[in-house]
């Protein structure tokens, strides 16, 4: 198996040359040219295939070889939707849009989701040693889609997440990896040091040890998710790092972010991979820790918390930007609009396979 954390990646000569593509798309529809397509690029050795979609230059997109993208899990782990409730839209061959003519959740919440899918996975890609990329010229898709957005506002926003990320890592552990890394909860009898859902949700997913991206996974959410409220945890005494380096092979990218850090599974990415919380880990060696003293640092839950509601501000201000540009898409299309399908969940590989 091959593991490579961010500090350890190479190629960023190739990262550089997909940047600039993506900004020659957005030039290329400035400019009155045809930029609605696919830009196709692959990972070295097997981590699998990359597949960024474009329309009229601008990002809605990214579908990633071996990773399944479970929005519905995520609805549930914020408190958006009931287990019962995404339980029985599952059986539906268009769940999200189920969900939202039932009125159990809103568009504005899936548009969240999927634009959290969106640049997790775009951002893993950039950071990997991936090859050249193709574009190929009308190719849409309506899989995990998102109101497109700028390139130039994702290629700025991409590295405060990663920066965020890793400051944020650091008071979980300083020698493993989000992969590698294993946590489990204290029990602790205080209060959490939040009232959001996602807390409670990881909390009781960490009853039974579990690496920080395997519990991302298994409640749909990303790793720069995940890391953080694993961190805000940790740092209030309600979460222990049992183990700081186990050997575990993921048989598909739990996290979008793992893309270019472990080896796909080729078969199972071209058969159609399982959604995040099924995916299996192989054997697990792990090295205990001995059990922290103390309640929890009370200026880093304090931080956290901080940067946590910076987080929130930004989402609702992104909600409002959502609604505004909606109201237009949706006059463009009562024009007659060739706008692609945007919010649909029919989840599949980059292989085309469901």
């Amino acid at each position: 198996m091959a593991l490579f954390w961010r500090r350890e990646r190479t190629g960023h000569e190739t990262n550089r040359l997909l940047a600039d593509e993506m900004v020659r798309l957005a030039e290329r529809h400035a400019a009155g040219s045809a930029s609605t397509g696919v830009l196709e690029t692959a990972g070295r050795g097997h981590q699998g295939r990359a597949r960024l979609y474009f329309y009229e230059g601008r990002l809605y997109s990214a579908h990633l070889s071996g990773f399944t993208a479970d929005p519905l899990a995520r609805l549930v782990t914020g408190g958006r939707l009931s287990a019962d409730a995404a339980a029985r839209l599952r059986e539906s061959p268009d769940p999200e849009t189920q969900a939202v003519e039932r009125g159990w959740v809103t568009i504005d919440d899936i548009a969240l989701v999927h634009q959290e899918y969106l640049l997790a996975s775009t951002g893993a890609v950039l950071a990997a040693g991936t090859g050249r990329a193709h574009w190929r010229e009308g190719e849409v898709t309506d899989t995990v889609c998102t109101i497109p957005l700028d390139v130039s506002e994702v290629l700025t926003s991409l590295p405060i997440r990663q920066e965020r990320l890793e400051s944020t890592w650091m008071l979980v552990s300083t020698v493993g990896t989000p992969t590698t890394t294993v946590v489990r909860a204290t029990h602790a009898t205080t209060p959490l040091p939040s009232a959001l859902p996602e807390l409670e949700a990881v909390v009781e997913a960490l009853s039974a040890p579990a690496s920080v991206d395997e519990v991302s996974g298994s409640l749909g959410l990303t790793r720069a998710e995940g890391v953080h409220l694993v961190g805000m945890l940790v740092a209030s005494g309600h979460a222990v790092v049992e183990a700081d380096s186990v050997e575990t092979v993921p048989r598909v990218l739990q996290v979008p972010e793992q893309f270019g850090e472990v080896e796909v599974d080729q078969h199972s990415a071209a058969d159609g991979a399982p959604t995040s919380g099924d995916a299996q880990a192989g054997s697990v060696t792990q090295q205990p820790r001995p059990e922290p003293a103390g309640k929890g640092d009370p200026l880093l839950v304090a931080r956290l918390e901080e940067q946590l509601a910076e987080a929130m501000r930004a989402e609702r201000e992104l909600a409002v930007r959502i609604a505004s540009i909606q109201e237009e898409l949706r006059a463009a299309q009562q024009a007659g609009s060739a706008e692609p399908a945007l919010l649909t969940d029919h989840a599949t590989d980059p292989d085309g396979h469901g």
